[in-house]
């Protein structure tokens, strides 16, 4: 994961989802079909193979170059990929980071952005010794496969993971997508997942 929060990455491929937000530590299926993402695939699997995932929301504003999507996105690593007879890819992408974007001009059919990675506050010891037992439980609870999640996870890649986990709005979960303090994200998940057990 990216740790750095003053290293501007520049001219980044932009994927413009509605209403979708990669969240760090997830893996993301795509299919690919249309021309732009045809051509933006084909030059990330000659390249470093990241992209930035952002979110519009459907009926929104719109730019010249298509729906403004959220100042905050996701930057992903396209980690396997297939190739169709036609053209069409299916890809996979992980979450590396949140990333404040600014779109920029572009040479190609698709979107362009200039990123910085955010990085999560610091968090005091003794609420990540009190939050982390609670996230794992609750990650266990609603993902089995969570059991397997092994080594020391920050407490906002935690909170992440049990927020994708949970089926929210829209509109919490792009409040959550900007929210840089972990400890914040953390409470919030920890009520969503009681609020939608089954």
């Amino acid at each position: 994961m990216i740790t750095s929060s003053n290293h501007m990455l520049q001219g980044m491929p932009l994927f413009p989802l509605p209403d979708f937000f990669l969240f760090p530590g997830a893996v993301a299926p795509l299919h690919i079909f249309e021309p732009r993402y045809r051509q933006m695939i084909s030059d990330l699997l000659d390249s470093s193979g990241r992209l930035v995932l952002a979110a519009y929301r459907p009926g929104g504003p719109r730019l010249a170059t298509g729906p403004a999507v959220e100042s905050m996105g996701g930057l992903g690593e396209i980690v396997h990929h297939e190739t169709l007879a036609d053209g069409r890819f299916l890809i996979w992408v992980l979450g590396l980071s949140r990333v404040s974007l600014s779109e920029v001009p572009s040479d190609r059919l698709y979107r362009k952005a200039s990123v910085t990675p955010v990085v999560d506050r610091e968090v005091e010891q003794d609420v990540e010794q009190e939050l982390t037992p609670l996230l794992r439980e609750a990650i266990v609870c609603r993902a089995p496969r969570g059991k397997k999640l092994e080594g020391e996870l920050s407490l906002g890649l935690l909170a992440d993971i049990l927020l994708n986990t949970i089926p929210l709005d829209a509109e919490r979960t792009a409040r959550v997508y900007a929210e840089s303090c972990a400890e914040l994200r953390a409470r919030r998940a920890l009520q969503w997942h009681q609020d939608h057990q089954v």
